[in-house]
């Protein structure tokens, strides 16, 4: 499958995310996220970042195995079953571009301290 050239770009520059938003880098994890989402929502998705404050992940809809620009970003249940209820609860964005813009960016505005300065290793 091929990969949306906005996400090549970002793993390309090495994005590692805005707290508290990360870039996933471990396959085991993306599997058991991937796989959490098809249990509650019955598609699939490609997950690629992980909110570390909560079950949410942002990641591009499969379909017809193709990956689509679009981002998802979904809270999951961790039901392990099709959800019917309103759930799991999705936000869409017509691309990465615009999930940062719209949801990552305003959301480490909040987060960003003095602390977490000093555990970053700045050049």
């Amino acid at each position: 499958m091929k990969l949306p050239l906005e996400y090549k770009w970002i793993l390309a520059h090495k994005f590692k995310g805005f707290t508290p938003w990360n870039i996933i880098s471990q396959e085991k994890i993306q599997k058991t996220l991937e796989k959490e989402y098809r249990k509650e929502t019955g598609g699939d998705i490609l997950a690629f970042a992980l909110r570390e404050d909560c079950d949410i992940i942002a990641g591009f809809p499969i379909k017809d195995n193709n990956i689509e620009n679009t981002v998802k970003v979904i809270h999951l249940t961790w039901s392990q079953k099709n959800e019917t209820l309103g759930y799991p609860i999705e936000e869409v964005y017509e691309n990465i571009f615009q999930w940062l813009t719209e949801a990552v960016i305003p959301l480490t505005k909040e987060w960003i301290s003095e602390e977490e300065l000093k555990e970053i290793e700045i050049n």
